[in-house]
């Protein structure tokens, strides 16, 4: 009996799968399987009723009380609006504009594309969650998931450009692919999707996609990825990870230990591969688990942020990245695409790279988490709790990003060019900051006038005017010191050291530099170290000004241990960094920032 239940749930299994599932569609399956059910009790309960009572009960009254209970299922009217609405993640149902293109059962999901009434928008969906959501149509605006795909597709041809073969994970819109054979270079791509209905749906997203389905170097596999690399035998130069959220069933498994040791076997010499992580629905450790996992398997990555909800992490093993090379991202179909997404230059490229595995050193230690393993699980068990209670971790995206140009110092990779000149995007919050930073400059040297505001922020649009008005006339008044600071603060991490000289020069071409104070002077010191990226400097004017003022409120102090820490760190002196976090231990406590708590568990490892 045992036997004969385990054979058939199996082929049970394999027919709802690959025959019920495509032919009838969840709602029929379902009311197949509860009539089949239905009969079978008749059955036993006829069966049953004649062994106690020696009476048969009357067989077409048993069967037509349980026929019953299978008409909901049978009859139901189930409204695919309400299936493609999503309702268990967004607490909402489709906009009655909405236009449903496509909707059907497949193998492993239900995928539905959906237009966004009066718009040109069109998003595709696997279970009522949203996959991929573009505009298909060059004329109209990029949507806010554009950059992912987008950038997933060009990223890794910078950061590898002899790169000739490239397995994708994952269909979704399709325009990842489309971008990576926008690169004549590329011999070859494989794109390995689970679910053959996705790839269906996304015809709807053509001519967005078009080199997806038309290019004869593109190979669609339908297959699961594990197996695919598992029973395949072929390496590739670069291998793209774009799966769904990891709270999806199913999913956390290709962000463990055990699949990146999979894919680098699979990686041939030189090759580069790249994770997409999502930044929403998910937390700060349960991101580390996975960085863990990465660490594990490869011996060097580098982090790229196309928006504040996503990251990639790209990552290599027998030697270190080293910049991006700009000659894959100038062909013009992929310079086209990036364009449209805010990214026009490399200096735009640049201010998206939030992190390396030189700069992050301390994130692991940081924050108290196992890898994440096929043995050990930890984002499949704990991702559905972080959905459930909306956290996220965009913090990774802006921890080394703002105050101080950490990535910069820690990696020896800065701004390329002398004068800054990032693209405005509504796409990327941090181009906004780079954009206010580069007013900010002009402010400062005159160059405009300070008085319509530019920044968003009204406070450091106060302090921005209170300097510029300070500057022309500094040889006869005090130094607004925290507008000083305040307004420095801002322009530092964005701005190229050549820019910032100019900033130096105008305080002393100005006599703004005879008036000042010890106090102004050793502030001014050591925001021109961290401006010119000099560690040394740094950490010896932070040293100063936490030995002259003892009595600092804590979010000073706070600042000025971590720049004597990074200044530390960069001109490769650890223990001079731990000095410092000791000297001011008994008064901060525990760092209460991700910045602070990942270079005190870098000092102290």
């Amino acid at each position: 009996m045992y036997a004969a239940n385990t054979v058939g749930a199996i082929a049970g299994v394999f027919l709802a799968v690959h025959a019920g599932l495509p032919l009838l569609g969840v709602k029929r399956l379902l009311g197949a399987a509860a009539l089949g059910d239905a009969a079978l009790g008749v059955m036993l309960l006829w069966t049953a009723a004649a062994g106690f009572t020696r009476r048969r009960v009357p067989l077409a009254l048993t069967a037509s009380g349980a026929a019953l209970l299978a008409l909901p299922l049978i009859f139901a009217r189930v409204d695919p609006r309400y299936m493609a609405s999503g309702v268990y993640r967004a607490a909402r149902l489709l906009d009655p504009s909405d236009e449903l293109l496509f909707h059907r059962d497949g193998k492993t999901a239900t995928v539905s594309v959906v237009r966004q009434g009066g718009t040109g928008v069109v998003n595709i969906r696997t279970n009522g969650k949203t996959d991929a959501e573009l505009t298909t149509s060059l004329d109209q605006p990029a949507d806010l998931d554009e950059p992912t795909m987008v950038l997933l597709g060009a990223l890794p041809m910078a950061l590898h450009p002899e790169a000739r073969t490239v397995a994708c994970i994952g269909f979704g819109s399709g325009l990842t692919t489309h971008t990576l054979l926008a690169n004549p270079r590329l011999s070859r791509v494989d794109t390995i999707e689970i679910e053959p209905e996705m790839v269906n749906g996304a015809r709807y997203f053509r001519p967005r996609n078009e080199l997806a389905f038309t290019d004869p170097r593109s190979n669609v596999v339908i297959d699961d990825a594990k197996t695919f690399f598992s029973i395949g035998q072929r390496k590739y130069d670069v291998i793209v990870s774009e799966p769904s959220n990891p709270w999806v069933s199913g999913v956390a498994g290709l962000f463990s230990d055990e699949f990146y040791r999979l894919a680098r076997r699979h990686l041939a010499p030189g090759g580069v591969f790249v994770q997409w992580v999502q930044l929403y629905e998910i937390d700060v450790p349960l991101v580390v688990s996975v960085l863990k996992a990465v660490e594990a398997n490869f011996d060097d990555y580098v982090a790229y942020a196309p928006n504040e909800g996503d990251l990639f992490i790209a990552a290599k093993n027998g030697s270190r990245f080293g910049p991006p090379d700009p000659s894959p991202l100038m062909v013009p179909a992929v310079a086209r695409e990036l364009g449209r997404v805010g990214i026009r230059n490399m200096q735009d490229l640049e201010l998206r790279r939030v992190g390396t595995r030189s700069t992050w050193q301390g994130l692991t230690r940081a924050v108290d988490v196992p890898m994440n393993s096929d043995y050990r699980p930890v984002l499949d068990q704990e991702a559905v709790k972080a959905r459930y209670l909306h956290l996220d971790a965009k913090a990774l995206v802006v921890f080394q990003k703002q105050l101080f140009p950490t990535v910069e110092m820690l990696s020896g990779f800065g701004m390329p060019g002398s004068i800054t000149s990032v693209t405005l995007s509504r796409l990327y919050s941090a181009s906004r900051l780079g954009a206010e930073a580069m007013w900010l400059r002009d402010a400062f040297l005159g160059r405009v006038p300070v008085n319509d505001q530019v920044v968003s922020d009204p406070q450091l649009h106060a302090a921005a005017r209170e300097v510029v008005e300070w500057m022309a006339a500094c040889p006869r008044r005090p130094m607004p010191l925290a507008g000083f600071v305040r307004v420095a603060q801002a322009m530092i991490p964005f701005l190229t050291p050549g820019d910032l000289d100019e900033i130096w020069y105008a305080l002393a071409s100005r006599g703004c530099a005879r008036n000042l104070s010890q106090q102004d002077r050793d502030w001014v010191a050591l925001l021109q170290a961290a401006g010119q990226r000099d560690g040394a400097r740094l950490a010896s004017a932070a040293r100063q000004l936490l030995a002259a003022e003892p009595n600092l409120a804590p979010p000073s102090k706070r600042y000025l241990v971590a720049a004597a820490m990074l200044g530390s760190f960069a001109s490769g002196s650890t223990a001079q960094a731990r000095e410092a976090w000791k000297a001011v231990e008994p008064s901060l406590g525990a760092p209460d920032d991700l910045l602070l708590r990942v270079f005190v568990a870098r000092a102290l490892q």
